[in-house]
């Protein structure tokens, strides 16, 4: 119930500071849910799918690890991950919405295709992933129940439907952005291009 009216007035905020709203989705522009980017281009479904991703294991090993390493969740430890994931995750998120909208220009360096931090936050969650699962054995605090068959199966149709249609995206339906890089590479490839530049 706190996360809906912190998402809002963080938005008011940002409106009231003039600040750039960061369009993920891809809707502005757009005068329906259906048009919005996010469902046609491959390249963003799998970015915004990659935050949700990380951002659910970020809050699950935060519950998971502190649990198994026995830490007090109001401690200098806690207190001093979360700054760091939240300094760490402004940086990661400029630089994955920079790549997803500038991925087609042709100015774009192979620097920014490929930022640094985007690797340092992979790692750090698998460490944390792993340290959570290291210890997770008899640390007294929780207990191994098993999942029901109906979270296991919710979570599998989800994982199934969104890998399912990221692979149309990619190689069946094949998007309009990825057919103009397709078509930009061929005009580079080009013999007759080639041809022409050794007569001049």
């Amino acid at each position: 119930m706190t996360n809906t009216p912190g998402i809002i007035l963080g938005l008011k905020f940002v409106d009231f500071m003039g600040l750039k709203q960061y369009d993920w989705l891809g809707r502005r522009g757009k005068s329906s849910i259906l048009e919005w980017e996010f469902f046609h281009d491959y390249y963003r479904f799998a970015g915004v799918i990659q935050i949700y991703f990380i951002i659910s294991v970020n809050f699950l090993t935060g519950f998971f690890m502190i649990n198994a390493l026995w830490i007090p969740p109001l401690s200098i430890p806690t207190l001093s991950r979360m700054y760091t994931w939240f300094l760490l995750g402004n940086i990661v998120f400029k630089e994955g919405y920079v790549i997803i909208e500038n991925r087609n220009k042709k100015k774009q360096s192979k620097k920014d295709d490929d930022p640094t931090n985007r690797w340092v936050v992979f790692g750090i969650i698998l460490l944390e992933v792993a340290i959570s699962i290291k210890f997770h054995k008899d640390n007294g605090n929780t207990t191994d129940d098993s999942m029901s068959p109906i979270v296991f199966y919710g979570w599998l149709l989800v994982f199934i439907s969104i890998v399912s249609y990221y692979v149309y995206l990619r190689w069946i339906r094949k998007t309009d952005t990825e057919l103009g890089r397709i078509a930009k590479i061929a005009i580079r490839r080009s013999p007759r291009k080639s041809a022409s530049k050794k007569f001049d």
